[in-house]
């Protein structure tokens, strides 16, 4: 088990991925800045965020049973996923 979120080469790809998600937004049009930009921004960040705090969540609350963490790491998964759907959906516009 890794010893913190930045041992995660999951946390490592969507930190360059946001790196590169905030060049190309730096490219929009100027009307986009409080629209399509900002909400890609934050989608994008969301991503190595919630990677972070779900792996801050662990505990030993259920020690043995892996119920605990198990529970957390579905839940963290889950928003991980809504948030890259929510990217995917964006790229789609067309602007």
């Amino acid at each position: 088990m890794p010893s913190s979120f930045k041992d995660l080469r999951v946390w490592r790809e969507a930190i360059k991925f946001t790196v590169a998600v905030y060049r190309v937004t730096g490219r929009f049009p100027k009307h986009e800045l409080y629209g399509l930009t900002q909400q890609l921004r934050r989608a994008v960040v969301s991503v190595p965020s919630n990677i972070a705090e779900g792996t801050g969540h662990r505990s030993d609350h259920c020690a043995g049973t892996g119920l605990h963490n198990a529970t957390r790491r579905g839940r963290f998964v889950g928003v991980v996923r809504r948030d890259r759907s929510e990217l995917e959906q964006l790229d789609k516009l067309d602007c």
